[in-house]
């Protein structure tokens, strides 16, 4: 089970695919689905910074590939079609939370190369019914060279203003600045 179906369980919220949301098999409209995958990873931040200080290595571990993968889904495909576009709705301003809540800890994962391995292992196709490709071509894992790129995807996203929704835009900008800001530090 992927991790987000232990938050869904903890929550007791319905995060869904865009595939099924797309295709009707679901009671929940596009704002719900963006509401609730804005709180399970608000959420899910918010459990990754308390963690840093504990001895709970298996949710410390969960944790951050759930960071690692809700940065990925948003900033790792294209926004060239109104169905990626769409997708970018729902997984940038949740994406951003992983910055603005714990942006410190995933800078620290980034330094020291959390679950870098030097490769790319294809886990999924990144992107699932809007045909998006990976944009991204380095190596798995945490990595300055990976999160430089994930805030020039989030000023990228931030300039598509009148193309995606608002809620995307002003995420992706608050994200970015966050980032620039840590870097700073």
């Amino acid at each position: 089970m992927h991790v987000f179906g232990n938050i869904r369980l903890i929550l007791g919220i319905d995060v869904h695919h865009t595939e099924d949301i797309d295709e009707g098999r679901t009671p929940i409209t596009w704002p719900e689905q963006m509401q609730h995958f804005w709180n399970a990873n608000a959420f899910g931040a918010m459990y990754l910074r308390a963690l840093r200080a504990s001895e709970s290595a298996y949710e410390l571990g969960a944790m951050r590939t759930t960071a690692d993968w809700a940065l990925m889904e948003a900033l790792e495909v294209a926004t060239d079609t109104p169905a990626q576009i769409r997708r970018t709705e729902i997984y940038v301003p949740a994406a951003s939370q992983w910055i603005l809540i714990c942006g410190h800890e995933i800078f620290d994962l980034s330094k020291k190369k959390h679950g870098y391995s030097g490769e790319t292992v294809w886990r999924r196709r990144i992107g699932g019914s809007d045909g998006g490709q990976r944009l991204w071509t380095g190596a798995d894992g945490f990595s300055l060279e990976r999160r430089k790129f994930w805030s020039k995807r989030f000023t990228e996203i931030s300039a598509l203003k009148g193309k995606v929704a608002e809620s995307a835009t002003t995420s992706a900008t608050e994200a970015a600045k966050m980032m620039a800001r840590i870097e700073d530090e």
